[in-house]
């Protein structure tokens, strides 16, 4: 795989830390502000019922336009099929999981805890696509239909379950992807 543990955990520290500055953590805020600014905030049982429906929608958003990349472009959806497998394919069973912690906790802390409050869901969502080069044209407009999906769990919750979506979605297909 072209991922590791340790790199993932890397990742995931510096878009915290990215995330800390970008909203002024010991700066213009406590630990107090700086969690509340960022939607830091704890899961009610609407939140998890809103987590579970957003799962849903991510699972069936990605496996409708997985299908309409694979009939309509198949050239495309054969290359992108080979970056996941590069991605997530040979990754153990642990390192699945740090994926899918990492990338939800680190990639929703950025994006819709610092960032979407002041760009909105849509920016945000096209600025996490961006963060995901790797892929054709296509798998970044799915990618940024699921960071505007995930910007509107944020916004009629918390990011924390933004976070709570997001890794359990990328855990479940990192499992999906591996060999």
């Amino acid at each position: 795989p072209l991922v590791s543990s340790g790199a993932l955990i890397a990742q995931l520290i510096g878009e915290v830390v990215l995330a800390l500055a970008a909203v002024g953590f010991l700066v213009r805020r406590d630990l107090g502000a700086t969690l509340a600014r960022l939607g830091l905030t704890g899961l009610r049982p609407a939140h998890l019922v809103l987590a579970v429906l957003g799962f849903a929608a991510a699972w069936g958003l990605n496996s409708g336009m997985e299908w309409i990349e694979q009939h309509l472009f198949p050239a495309q959806y054969a290359l992108d099929a080979q970056a996941t497998s590069l991605i997530a394919g040979g990754l153990s069973f642990g390192a699945s999981i740090v994926l899918g912690i990492s990338a939800g906790a680190g990639d929703e802390l950025l994006m819709r805890g610092a960032l979407q409050p002041r760009l909105g869901v849509v920016l945000t969502a096209l600025l996490f696509a961006c963060g995901h080069l790797q892929y054709s044209w296509f798998w970044m407009l799915t990618i940024a239909l699921l960071g505007a999906l995930l910007g509107v769990v944020r916004q009629r919750s918390n990011t924390t379950t933004a976070i709570l979506v997001h890794a359990v979605y990328d855990l479940a297909a990192a499992l999906a992807s591996r060999h």
